[in-house]
């Protein structure tokens, strides 16, 4: 079964200070977890997907762009991730 990381979802596995937060989802047989390390408050905020193909690391996805918040991040690397795999089935990466 995928599951699918919702923009709702996300905020519930935001901290309190929402600074830091992580989350882990199986998608088309790939385990990925996406985390957020910082928030600034000039509104940055770094983060990365990492990737596992049958529990072997393949690759870490960075976040790039600017970001709302902790939630739209965090649903821009999975969606990210998503893409990834989907192109790597295919035999596009």
């Amino acid at each position: 079964m995928n599951l699918k990381t919702t923009q709702d979802s996300i905020p519930a596995i935001m901290d309190a200070c929402g600074s830091k937060a992580s989350h882990s989802f199986h998608y088309a047989g790939w385990d990925v977890t996406v985390g957020l390390d910082a928030t600034h408050p000039d509104g940055i905020i770094s983060g990365h997907a990492d990737l596992f193909d049958n529990a072997v690391f393949q690759c870490r996805l960075a976040l790039s762009g600017r970001h709302d918040d902790g939630s739209s991040a965090m649903h821009a690397l999975a969606c990210k991730a998503r893409l990834l795999i989907d192109s790597r089935r295919r035999g596009e990466a």
